[in-house]
């Protein structure tokens, strides 16, 4: 098994049971929806395939303030305001 992103959609590699490598087949993430164990291993054995990432992947994340560093901290005049 393997994955790719063609287009910006997740295809898998598929290879058929009882077939040569020569029948195996790129698919789209829908038509693999049965497959959710196999999937599951599949990225546990190779962490850094491409994949899909979902709000629930984040769920565990802590996220933390950053510091705009592009931008003026006191600006007393927005870029976008203009004196007249």
């Amino acid at each position: 098994m393997d994955s790719r992103l063609m287009h910006d959609k997740l295809e898998f590699l598929v290879k058929w049971s009882s077939y040569t490598d020569d029948y195996n087949t790129w698919k789209p993430e829908a038509n693999c929806a049965n497959s959710h164990d196999i999937i599951k291993e599949f990225y546990e054995s190779n962490p850094s395939a491409p994949r899909k990432l979902r709000a629930q992947d984040f769920a565990g994340l802590v996220f933390r303030p950053y510091d705009n560093l592009t931008e003026p901290k006191n600006s007393a005049v927005s870029h976008l305001e203009v004196e007249t």
